[in-house]
């Protein structure tokens, strides 16, 4: 018999770690569109940030309109 573990996929450590995936699969994607464009290092910088929060919490809201 084999028993299963119940696993708290809501605890904030849990978000915590889903939050920092994908902020930096968002500034990933920032950063490579600025670079692609020729931006400033300055500017690639400001725009994988920018992009890390608009992955972040677009997909954050996604998943909190579903539930």
């Amino acid at each position: 018999m084999q028993i299963r573990k119940v696993i708290n996929r809501d605890c904030a450590v849990c978000r915590f770690m889903r939050g920092m995936t994908f902020s930096s699969i968002g500034g990933g994607i920032g950063a490579f569109l600025a670079w692609v464009i020729g931006a400033s290092r300055e500017n690639i910088m400001m725009s994988a940030i920018v992009f890390s929060a608009i992955f972040a919490f677009g997909l954050a809201k996604r998943w909190q309109n579903k539930k």
